[in-house]
């Protein structure tokens, strides 16, 4: 199987990336064979900015054990855990949730959020290309954000999601909730260059045929060569490219979506903005 064509996993502080042994940033794909390395460099460049490297030929020279593939028989079943946290879910708690993210209640529901009381923070469901909860993202007050253990990555949308003319792509929960509350038909990714096969298959199984990605205005990364790198504006045309469909890019003139919100960004506004971009082919 193609390096392109396995699940890749964002490396935490628990497992560093086996190149760089740095928490952030870097790539690995979940069968253990390859690592996408964002500061050590290869022979082979890839799309998001890093470089691949085979992992298989040498474990003893990376140092670490990689994690199986996800697999559901053996993962945690997250659409169960979701359920019980959401059968204990209080209307309240999203009413002072949406006031802390500055979103609309009605929106933050949709996403059905639940409150994880073992981790001590609010959990979203991360759902597969089919629509079922395949992991738990949580948030904390403070805004650290992890995953419940045993996760497989998703993406972050409405249940019964149904798509009008175009379908936006935000990156993570809380941008999703800004974009449904402007009225927007939105998706979220687990992160910058995350969520690709779920999306490409959520895209599929709607019949998708043009998409708008909304781009965080993330700080440049350097990279060894001494190029520079845009995480969430490369992150996004990289993911556009691979769905092969029609694409335009949303940057914001903000942080990110929920903060131009915050700074009174309206529906007129953004439609503005996106009609201003230019539409490309996959």
């Amino acid at each position: 199987m193609a390096a392109a064509m396995r699940q890749w996993v964002r490396v935490t502080r628990q497992e560093p990336c086996a190149i760089c042994h740095k928490p952030d940033w870097c790539t690995f794909t979940s069968d253990g064979q390859f690592a996408c390395c964002m500061r050590v460099e290869s022979a082979r460049r890839v799309r998001n900015g890093g470089w691949l490297h085979r992992l298989a030929a040498a474990p003893a020279e990376v140092g670490r054990t990689l994690p199986p593939p996800c697999d559901r028989k053996l993962a945690l079943d997250c659409g169960a855990y979701h359920a019980a946290l959401r059968r204990r879910w209080d209307w309240r708690w999203c009413d002072g949730f949406s006031l802390d993210l500055g979103v609309d209640m009605a929106a933050l529901e949709a996403l059905e959020p639940a409150y994880d009381g073992v981790n001590e923070a609010f959990a979203f469901p991360m759902r597969n290309g089919d629509g079922g909860v395949c992991g738990i993202r949580l948030r904390a007050r403070n805004g650290r954000k992890w995953s419940v253990r045993g996760s497989c990555e998703g993406l972050f949308f409405e249940r019964d999601l149904s798509v009008r003319d175009d379908l936006v792509v935000c990156e993570g929960p809380t941008d999703t909730a800004a974009a449904l509350t402007l009225g927007l038909c939105a998706v979220g990714r687990p992160s910058c260059s995350g969520g690709n096969d779920a999306l490409a298959a959520l895209v599929r199984r709607l019949g998708v045929r043009r998409v708008t990605l909304v781009a965080d205005h993330d700080a440049p990364h350097r990279r060894p060569d001494g190029s520079v790198w845009y995480p969430g504006r490369d992150g996004a045309a990289a993911m556009a490219r691979a769905l092969r469909r029609a694409w335009r890019m949303v940057m914001p003139p903000a942080k990110n979506l929920r903060a131009w919100l915050h700074e009174g960004a309206t529906r007129e506004q953004f439609d503005a903005l996106a009609a201003s971009a230019t539409w490309r082919l996959g």
